[in-house]
């Protein structure tokens, strides 16, 4: 999981130099912020820090999943594993 986050972070990183480069401007996205800071701090893949970034922007107090990747969060929300045994 390490080299796909490191992986993740590199496309991520020279995709927005190859727009900064080619003059493209980013239209905003409410999840800009959020997922720039996310996808820096945690391993995990783009999909699930778009679940918990849509957590975070909505104000949720707590994040119900079956997946123990999510535990690795520290955000202001309360990530609850159901152990689904």
């Amino acid at each position: 999981m390490k080299n796909r986050h490191e992986d993740y972070l590199i496309l991520y990183e020279s995709v927005k130099d190859l727009y900064s480069l080619l003059n493209i401007e980013i239209l905003p996205h409410p999840k800009t912020k959020i997922m720039d800071s996310l996808i820096k701090k945690y391993k995990l893949p783009p999909r699930d820090l778009v679940h918990i970034a849509t957590a975070i922007e909505n104000n949720c107090n707590h994040f119900l999943t079956l997946d123990s990747d999510f535990k690795q969060i520290s955000e202001e929300i309360e990530v609850i594993e159901d152990d689904h045994d």
